[in-house]
């Protein structure tokens, strides 16, 4: 039996949530922006909406698309990542980022899978297209034995999950039974001491 990590991107993988920090950068209307991120954090809108909503309110100039590229790969990864990654392979644990933002600006190691929304810049605006709860389908179809997460779409996706890793002080790790990390070492070294991965099948 295969057993999954699902990783989350923005914040997570990396130290800062590249997405939001994107639609802010290049909001054509700033207002909006924080409208749309207040009503989010207060969960009256779902990720769909503030997701949608954010990027359409994003200046979609082709040539911005190279300059959006140069900041979102200026933020670094979470301190670890490889050697976690490592630390999966050696284990025979299946590492996938499954994010809710969009694959053209995300930049992984060779070799992990990615599954994320795609990005169209049309002139005008830049659309974000989004399948509809794919990293909660994610969970249910194939119940993970590690999610790391974040957000508050992490959230629900978690209680598919056997172990649930949480960023320290995010939203999912406000949620009861989630195992708090500063960076993928931290998780290395708890599955190290608390788990027998051989004897986990």
């Amino acid at each position: 039996m295969t057993r999954y990590v699902q990783i989350d991107y923005d914040a997570t993988v990396t130290l800062e949530n590249v997405g939001m920090m994107l639609q802010k950068r290049f909001a054509k209307d700033l207002t909006l922006y924080n409208k749309l991120k207040e009503a989010y954090e207060n969960e009256t809108i779902s990720i769909m909406e503030a997701a949608t909503g954010g990027w359409a309110n994003t200046e979609g100039k082709q040539w911005l698309q190279t300059e959006m590229l140069v900041e979102a790969f200026s933020v670094g990864f979470r301190p670890g990542l490889p050697s976690f990654l490592e630390f999966c392979k050696e284990r025979e644990l299946v590492p996938v980022v499954v994010s809710d933002g969009l694959s053209f600006y995300m930049k992984l190691p060779k070799g992990v899978p990615l599954i994320a929304g795609t990005a169209v810049f049309d002139g005008n605006s830049m659309q974000g297209y989004l399948p509809i709860d794919f990293k909660l389908n994610f969970a249910r179809q194939f119940r993970p034995f590690i999610l790391i997460g974040d957000g508050l779409a992490d959230v629900e996706p978690s209680r598919y999950a056997a172990l649930v890793f949480s960023v320290k002080g995010s939203r999912l790790n406000k949620e009861s039974c989630t195992i708090p990390f500063e960076t993928f070492f931290d998780i290395i070294e708890w599955l190290t001491v608390r788990v027998d991965l051989k004897a986990v099948k």
